[in-house]
């Protein structure tokens, strides 16, 4: 950021934003951007709680559907062998 501030700086170049960076209304200026984006934070923030909360739900229901499928076809597709069954006696 140095040689950047450095670069712009010099003579003969064109003007920044930098160059203000010391006066009061920059200041001013770039602290109500600042606020502005904090206010937008907190009003976003209700809704981002309510879509992760909705997506978590959805992702966990995903995961059980998908376990009963899997629990159907592993049943589907096994071969019950009476000698290897846990039921059989030993």
């Amino acid at each position: 950021m140095a040689r950047l501030h450095e670069r712009l700086s010099r003579a003969g170049s064109k003007e920044t934003t930098l160059n203000y960076q010391g006066a009061s209304y920059y200041r001013a200026a770039s602290g109500s951007a600042e606020k502005q984006a904090r206010d937008t934070t907190l009003v976003n923030a209700p809704a981002l709680v309510r879509d992760l909360q909705g997506f978590i739900a959805k992702l966990a229901e995903a995961a059980s559907r998908y376990e009963d499928e899997e629990g159907a076809v592993r049943t589907k597709l096994s071969l019950d062998i009476p000698a290897l069954s846990c039921k059989a006696g030993t």
